[in-house]
């Protein structure tokens, strides 16, 4: 729409000047004409985002998380997100045609401020303009990108003091390699504890395990069973608590739900044990039951002596 408007100006101003007010209230119609179709296009749009969030609403004001788990299982919060996307992305482009249809109206619709200015000289300006700001959104999204780029992930062959990707990648080989699923409650689950013990032991970290009847606001009840490591004698208040859960869904072997979250976590266990002591002490929590609604953290932080000293 805006190059048949920047092409129809330059054609004015080579056309005689009795052409040109005929140009003008055609262009300006069909830009308003542009601007009503999209303005229409945007609510529906809300419309529909309206009706996905009250269904949404409902299923979670329904408190039955157990039929809704059994029945869509991780897919409510995803479905929710999938569903979003699209309509918030068409939202954003038609927010970006409409500033630019309004702006293009505005600069046909505007009286001249100089009778005797040639009319080519506003459109030439705002092409001029816009690969400059064209060039200067690329140099912004680039800088961007590199300021914010991930650093290379370091060698299991790497300083002590520093954490490895690779050391972290094979205690995760270690605690799901095998692919068994190990929801809470399960003999599997039980072997993925024993394996974290063994290893925060071995680091000369002191282990607790706390088990206890853990109950959510929704119903869902269960014995979690809890890690709690600490390092030296805890001074002070305030403690900063390192956490992750180490059970999965009964599907799968949770991998990466939080499976990679354990192991980081052994990884950093394992850094502070050689680089200096830190200002505050730290408490490393790996919960149980999280995927049964978070049962674990509850317990934690109910009946939990550290939790009043976490920062």
């Amino acid at each position: 729409m805006l190059a048949a408007h920047f092409a129809a100006r330059a054609a004015a101003a080579a056309a005689p000047s009795a052409a040109a007010p005929t140009a003008t209230p055609t262009l300006a119609l069909a830009f308003a004409l542009g601007l009503a179709a999209d303005l229409l296009r945007i609510l529906r749009l809300w419309l529909r985002l309206a009706v996905i969030e009250r269904r949404f609403r409902r299923h979670a004001a329904i408190g039955d998380v157990a039929r809704l788990a059994r029945q869509q299982g991780e897919a409510r919060p995803r479905r929710w997100r999938r569903d979003m996307r699209p309509f918030l992305a068409k939202g954003k482009i038609l927010g970006l045609r409409m500033r630019l249809a309004m702006r293009a109206l505005l600069a046909v619709t505007a009286p001249a401020a100089a009778p005797a200015a040639p009319p080519a000289a506003p459109a030439a300006t705002l092409v001029a303009f816009t690969p400059i700001r064209a060039a200067f959104a690329l140099g912004v999204s680039l800088g961007t990108l590199a300021a914010y780029r991930t650093p290379a992930p370091l060698s299991k062959d790497a300083a002590p003091g520093l954490f490895s990707a690779e050391r972290a990648s094979e205690i995760l080989k270690e605690l799901v390699g095998d692919g068994v699923p190990h929801p809470m409650g399960s003999a599997a689950d039980s072997q993925v504890r024993g394996l974290i013990v063994k290893r925060l032991t071995a680091l000369g970290y002191t282990t607790e395990l706390q088990t206890g009847l853990s109950c959510n606001d929704f119903g869902a009840c269960g014995t979690p069973t809890n890690i709690v490591a600490t390092r030296g004698e805890l001074t002070g208040k305030d403690a900063v608590m390192l956490a992750a859960h180490y059970d999965s869904v009964p599907a799968g072997p949770g991998a990466s739900d939080d499976g990679v979250g354990v192991a980081n976590l052994l990884e950093i266990a394992r850094v502070l044990t050689v680089t200096p002591p830190p200002r505050h002490p730290i408490v490393l929590l790996v919960t149980d039951g999280e995927e049964a609604g978070l049962l674990g953290a509850s317990l934690f932080t109910r009946d939990h002596p550290l939790a009043k000293r976490i920062w």
